[in-house]
């Protein structure tokens, strides 16, 4: 008889042991995959350690629990190997999620496979620091090769999404075959790697990396620890080095090694003074000038925005309310098809365009707001047409292109060798390897930095930094105010006193990379049910804090609604928990209760 230790695939309360006991009648190998009874459930689970009865009578008859027999083996072929539960074990603790629901995401493609997973060749300790190479993504492209040769064993490349992997596919793939070079997105890191040697994150600040599905970790520092339970070499690639790696830097955590190249002729328009000289159009006649140039001499046009639809709002002139969703606290964003017509970029409402406005029964409504992609679609098609120009104007957001074959018919038509205009939303990003633009034009810089989050900045910079992928000779940049730290940084190319700058201010109020966050978030369609528990746990781990010794190290903020505090109609409120850096306040969190979210290093506070 055997004492057979497992973890059950699936999502156990955080506050109960995540491996279970069970006895069975013969020995199974570690990895193995089987069944067991929870309550009544029948639930997969993996095998951790399988141990004779005789060395464990001692603590059974302490157990205050009779064990339960295995249902029955699924595999006695390890579905599982060593760095697989490695894994799982080090994104449970450090994202603290449920260990079981954990290794099941780990072990998803495991699972379906015939074979169990390969054995591991682990080259031994690596001392070598993570290197971040900074640059144009071109140009960076063309020292990878060497990179790649140079590791003796497998290379994993990881990207933020497949349009991305298809390019580099295409760059890369002819010189190393699938046995070699792996090119993948996040999920790739799960593999059962046979001789691991080198981990390249392409892009590491994309926000694509961080999981929005529990276990909610962040892919570049996953990368890492991957990168060292293989003992193989760590390459960040990177059109930005980004506050925490510019410490990191600094304190010669990381190799830094910089292959940008000339920058680009960049220059700010202030949009004030174009409305001093009676230009209210959306386009500065510096911009205005420069399209023409660029599409004379018969080359390309990106424009930029961060906003798809007409515009941002739909206000009322006598009253000044603007029309919101009846599920969100969001506006209702104006689009255009053959009429004008709202709809909510949070939920899938959508509604005709009114006659009137609701609170004030006024006719007097006008769109505000920044323009989206439509209104500047309108706007550079009248601009053509009075310049005689019949230049194919594009447009690439997710309205226009709600598919995989809606974005190759738009790549297919500004991939040719004719001028033309492309008006994109961050969705271009993924084709910064396989597009060129002689112009780069941002239509309203600020609608790129609106939010009000402490790494806004930041977010602002690494964007502008990522156009410049695009091999642009000019840059413009229209802004209503052109004495921002970002703006000036990106024309001196001075990044460096910008991080400087923002270190201080994070170091003063206690923000990433000198603590770290954890953010809570309970959701309710009752808005006094959600306020009042999120008061109730703010109190309940405030005590808790004092209890264990921790209120001098740990914050825990009051409660307060999300940035758009109802979403699909549910109420969001949230606590943000301050704990030193690279601490996990697994002790707090323990009296987090179910239906509460829990998300370690968040992509925002809001």
């Amino acid at each position: 008889m055997f004492i057979i230790e497992v973890i059950p695939l699936t999502n156990l309360p955080q506050n109960v042991p995540q491996l279970l006991s069970y006895f069975f009648d013969s020995h199974l190998e570690r990895g193995a995959l089987v069944e067991v009874m929870i309550g009544k459930r029948k639930v997969s689970a993996i095998v951790i350690s399988s141990t004779p009865l005789e060395q464990q009578k001692s603590l059974l008859k302490k157990s205050q629990f009779q064990l339960k027999k295995l249902s029955r083996v699924l595999s006695s072929e390890p579905k599982a190997n060593d760095m697989q539960i490695k894994t799982a074990a080090w994104i449970s603790r450090n994202y603290y999620s449920p260990l079981g629901l954990t290794l099941k995401t780990v072990l998803s493609d495991s699972l379906t496979r015939k074979t169990g997973p390969a054995v591991i060749k682990v080259s031994g300790k690596n001392e070598d620091k993570p290197e971040m190479i900074v640059g144009c993504a071109k140009e960076i492209l063309r020292t990878i090769p060497q990179y790649i040769k140079s590791a003796p064993g497998q290379v994993l490349m990881i990207v933020p999404d497949k349009t991305v992997q298809k390019s580099l596919e295409l760059e890369l793939r002819p010189k190393f075959d699938n046995e070699k070079l792996i090119i993948g997105t996040r999920r790739t890191l799960f593999m059962p790697f046979k001789d691991l040697q080198l981990i390249i994150v392409e892009d590491p600040l994309n926000e694509a990396y961080k999981s929005e599905m529990t276990p909610k970790y962040n892919t570049p520092d996953l990368a890492e620890k991957i990168g060292r339970l293989h003992g193989a070499r760590i390459i960040y690639i990177s059109p930005a080095i980004g506050i925490e790696n510019f410490l990191k830097i600094k304190n010669k955590d990381y190799r830094s090694i910089n292959r940008e190249k000339r920058l680009p002729e960049i220059k700010i328009i202030n949009m004030t003074g174009e409305i001093r000289n009676n230009n209210f159009d959306i386009f500065g006649e510096e911009l205005k000038e420069n399209i023409l140039e660029t599409l004379d001499a018969g080359k390309k046009v990106l424009l930029f925005s961060p906003r798809r639809g007409f515009a941002g709002l739909l206000i009322c002139r006598n009253c000044g309310s603007a029309v919101k969703c009846p599920n969100c606290s969001a506006p209702l964003k104006v689009h255009k098809s053959t009429d004008l017509n709202l709809k909510c970029h949070r939920c899938p409402h959508s509604q005709q365009f009114p006659s009137f406005c609701s609170n004030c029964n006024s006719y007097k409504l006008k769109t505000a707001g920044p323009a989206g992609t439509q209104k500047i679609y309108d706007r550079v098609r009248d601009f053509l047409s009075q310049n005689n120009l019949k230049t194919p104007v594009l447009v690439m957001d997710s309205d226009i292109a709600r598919n995989e074959t809606e974005e190759e018919e738009i790549m297919d038509t500004i991939s040719k060798q004719e001028p033309s205009v492309l008006i994109a939303t961050q969705m271009i990003f993924s084709y910064r390897y396989a597009l060129e633009f002689p112009l780069v034009g941002v239509i309203n810089t600020d609608s790129l930095g609106t939010i009000p989050d402490f790494n806004i900045e930041e977010k602002l910079l690494y964007q502008l930094k990522k156009l410049l992928d695009f091999n642009p000779d000019r840059v413009i940049l229209q802004t209503y105010n052109p004495d921002s730290e970002v703006l000036k940084s990106i024309v001196s190319n001075n990044c460096a006193s910008f991080y400087d700058n923002e270190l201080e201010m994070r170091k003063l109020f206690g923000y990433p990379p000198f603590s770290r966050l954890t953010k809570l978030t309970y959701r309710n369609k009752d808005q006094k049910k959600a306020f009042i528990s999120a008061r109730a746990l703010v109190e309940k781990l405030r005590m808790a804090a004092v209890q264990l010794k921790l209120d001098d190290k740990i914050k825990i903020s009051d409660s307060s609604p999300g940035f758009m505090e109802r979403e699909r109609g549910l109420y969001n409120y949230h606590i943000i928990i301050k704990s030193p850096a690279g601490e996990t306040p697994r002790e707090i969190l323990k009296f987090v209760p179910a239906g509460w979210s829990i998300d370690v290093d968040p992509k925002s506070t809001l």
